[in-house]
């Protein structure tokens, strides 16, 4: 879980779901939900704008989302099928599912090229002082990945 921005009013949740604060006062629904991951969620990470955020997934990908672009109910069928047995904590993800995406999927973008294994790898937005968020960065089992590509330059 994070907050989009400094007000507090909008949280992320690893489910993909989108609540904001005044949603919990009487309902439990959440104000919104994007689809995209095959696997479960391991980290996100929020731009701060109250916009965009940073997930990343156990089937060894990065999303970038817009949460201009969420849904207020999931598809009726979003659950993707899964044919394989596989765990993150002691097996690496299967080669034949890595460019496999979901039917449904929302993200702007997405970014490959680490690996989640045994362990729960988080993402960052590159420092706003620095480099004014242009960039996202994440660890692999074997080394840092730095995904070099300007997100300005991403069509948002």
């Amino acid at each position: 879980m994070c907050f989009a921005d400094e007000s507090g009013n909008l949280i992320y949740l690893e489910v993909m779901t989108i609540s904001a604060r005044r949603c919990f006062i009487g309902r439990d629904k959440a104000a919104g939900v994007l689809v995209g991951h095959l696997e479960g969620v391991t980290f996100i990470d929020s731009r701060g704008d109250g916009c965009y955020f940073i997930s990343n997934g156990k089937e060894q990908t990065i999303k970038l989302w817009d949460i201009r672009k969420m849904s207020s109910t999931p598809p009726a069928k979003h659950e993707v099928q899964r044919n394989y047995e596989w765990d993150y904590r002691w097996m690496e993800y299967p080669p034949e599912l890595r460019n496999l995406k979901h039917p449904f999927d929302q993200s702007v973008s997405t970014y490959k090229g680490h690996s989640v294994l045994r362990t729960l790898i988080h993402c960052y937005f590159s420092p706003l002082h620095s480099t004014g968020q242009k960039y996202i960065y994440t660890g692999s089992t074997t080394v840092l990945s730095t995904y070099m590509t300007c997100l300005i330059a991403t069509s948002f």
